[in-house]
């Protein structure tokens, strides 16, 4: 299994700080399941339409194992840790 932590807003609309996933899905499939799992709220904070096609939203920030990922296609395995951050604003 792998370890999803959500932070933010996202943790607040999900009602959730972190689940554990079956190893071998991309982070796009991450994104997508999460949107699903909990809702429209979750889904438009992490994902939104541009051009046509579904992609991830800029501000989005997603860490695996400590390392920064832009690579959606990136294949999560058993024992890693995605940890996701939404954007912040304030002033």
């Amino acid at each position: 299994m792998a370890t999803v932590k959500i932070f933010g807003t996202l943790r607040d609309r999900a009602g959730i700080g972190q689940i554990e996933i079956s190893g071998g899905k991309t982070i796009w499939q991450i994104l997508a399941l999460l949107g699903e799992k909990y809702g429209d709220l979750v889904r438009r904070l992490l994902l939104e339409e541009k051009d046509g096609e579904l992609v991830k939203r800029a501000p989005v920030v997603i860490i695996i194992n400590g390392h920064t990922q832009i690579d959606l296609g990136r294949i999560v395995e058993d024992g890693e840790t995605v940890t996701i951050f939404p954007a912040v604003a304030g002033g």
